[in-house]
């Protein structure tokens, strides 16, 4: 989970009449914007999670109240303090993945949102088909990815074999993985919270990367349709290396419909389950372009000039962080242990580089889930809440909306119009992710 805190705003208690001014701190979850707080509410998390998790928690970092209303260079700074406060408690696992923060940051995001409804949310699966199901606006993504599971006929304990995810349209009939949607956060708040809500949707898929857990989901037909039909596209797309000899078996099985034959000849496949990021730089040996692959147990560089692979073991990446700079683009840098005492930073730059950063996170957990012998969790191991009561939007939040995306139009328009800025130098480094 990546923190940032990266502006301010004021507003009014009594928007009329400009009464009651108060600033808010917008509050970024893995490189998008999750909701607006004031300092009290963090200072009432701070002190729940001191009273639950006690000297676990940072409470050196975590700003002071004051008396006195705060000067502008005080705002910045108490702004400063709580971004590196909030990255202090994602990095550690127990708190970051706590029933506690993850209430708070779920309750955070709904209060935006200032209403409840009734909706038909549609979910797409990977071959392009979609499916409607009726949720609530403030559903959380473990309810609806329950709901998608139940809706397309997947056996219920394998719901957590999948999960949803935020993908863009970043040209005509091409689509490109944003994120993967979080237990703290609500599929259709986050979706018509995009900058381009008609360009994106959600897509279920698998949430899994060892091969071996194909066994489990492929005993379901439903599920094994699911881990063919992704496997199929992305071998279509040539996003896996498929030589010639495997291609003609997986077009004879193809043809003969004999799905789990073609699984069994996908796994063999160099990139199998990896999950391919096409638009990166990385700095090593020498500045080039490259596709980056994250799988099972490592992450793959391809030189594009050359085409040759480098391949960097999970388990051998020390730790690895998250980097700005001035011009938006981030760098995910990873140390390496190539030899021992041979250490090495290597830095990737990418648009999407918070996801990548994700994706080694889960393939961590994930190892040192098999490792202990845990099973994935299933609904039946889940906290149900109340079911919301219904509450209409009103008048003015839909006036605001359609006021944000003829704003989102016209920044659009100016931005095609803006040559190419230069690359600046990058900002002070997120801190470090600790590897397995």
């Amino acid at each position: 989970m990546h923190f940032s805190v990266p502006e301010t705003e004021e507003c009014f208690e009594q928007p009329e009449t400009q009464k009651g001014q108060y600033t808010v701190y917008k509050v970024h979850v893995n490189g998008v914007h999750h909701c607006s707080v004031r300092y009290s509410s963090l200072y009432s998390l701070h002190n729940k999670l001191k009273q639950d998790f006690g000297p676990s928690i940072p409470d050196k970092l975590f700003p002071p109240k004051r008396m006195l209303a705060l000067t502008d260079i005080q705002v910045e700074d108490r702004r400063v303090q709580l971004e590196k406060y909030l990255q202090a408690l994602s990095q550690d696992p127990v708190v970051a993945n706590s029933t506690l923060l993850n209430d708070f940051l779920i309750k955070a995001q709904k209060e935006v949102q200032l209403y409840c409804e009734e909706v038909k949310l549609k979910v797409f699966l990977v071959n392009g088909k979609s499916i409607e199901i009726d949720i609530f606006s403030s559903d959380e993504t473990d309810e609806v990815l329950e709901a998608v599971i139940k809706a397309i006929g997947v056996q219920e304990d394998l719901t957590y074999y999948f999960g949803l995810f935020l993908l863009e349209e970043t040209e005509p009939g091409s689509l490109r993985i944003v994120r993967k949607l979080q237990d703290f956060e609500s599929p259709f708040i986050s979706l018509n919270r995009c900058r381009h809500p008609d360009k994106s949707r959600i897509q279920v898929r698998k949430s899994y990367w060892s091969p071996k857990l194909d066994a489990e989901v492929c005993k379901d037909s439903t599920g094994l349709n699911l881990v063919y039909t992704e496997a199929m596209q992305a071998i279509k797309k040539g996003q896996w290396d498929c030589p010639s000899p495997q291609k003609e078996q997986l077009a004879k099985f193809k043809e003969q419909g004999k799905r789990a034959e073609f699984l069994e000849v996908a796994r063999k496949l160099a990139w199998y389950g990896h999950i391919i990021f096409d638009d990166c730089e990385v700095d090593l040996p020498v500045p080039s372009e490259c596709i980056v692959g994250v799988g099972p147990r490592c992450l793959v560089i391809r030189d594009k000039k050359t085409n040759k692979d480098a391949v960097y073991g999970i388990t051998r990446i020390r730790c690895w962080k998250i980097a700005g700079s001035l011009d938006g683009v981030l760098k995910l840098s990873f140390d390496y242990l190539r030899a021992r005492d041979d250490l090495v930073w290597i830095t990737i730059t990418c648009t999407t580089s918070i996801f990548m950063s994700m994706c080694m996170q889960s393939v961590v957990d994930e190892l040192v889930r098999l490792n202990k012998g845990e099973r994935l969790r299933r609904p039946k191991d889940r906290v149900r809440k109340p079911r919301p009561t219904p509450k209409p939007k009103p008048q003015e939040l839909i006036a605001e909306e359609q006021k944000r995306r003829e704003q989102v139009a016209a920044e659009d328009a100016a931005r095609a119009l803006d040559p190419p800025k230069p690359k600046a130098a990058a900002a002070p480094a997120a801190p470090a992710a600790p590897a397995a």
